[in-house]
């Protein structure tokens, strides 16, 4: 599955079936908690859609971006690696329009 650790022929059939039966057994649980806290929820109290706008306020993660230089993983650094990119981008187009050269 992901876990990058290489495990030898014999123990894989007796891990595989362990390893996806905790999953599923993890997946229950936490389908079980989200059902238990719906069902605790009483609509004349407004707690249900409190929760729901609750839920929908988180903000989205921000995703890693691929730069010359590597991954840029914070604002700062993304708009970094994009001034830099737009820099790069202006300059050339700059230096074309500076010779006649279209």
């Amino acid at each position: 599955m992901g876990g990058g650790v290489l495990l030898g022929p014999l123990l894989q059939p007796i891990i595989n079936p362990l390893l996806a039966r905790s999953l599923k057994l993890v997946h229950e649980w936490r389908s079980g908690q989200w059902i238990s806290m719906l069902e605790s929820l009483d609509p004349e109290e407004q707690l249900l859609w409190k929760k729901a706008r609750r839920m929908m306020r988180k903000p989205t993660p921000s995703t890693p971006m691929v730069t010359l230089e590597g991954l840029a993983l914070s604002n700062s650094e993304k708009a970094e690696a994009l001034a830099d990119s737009m820099d790069t981008q202006f300059q050339s187009v700059n230096r074309t329009v500076g010779t006649g050269n279209h």
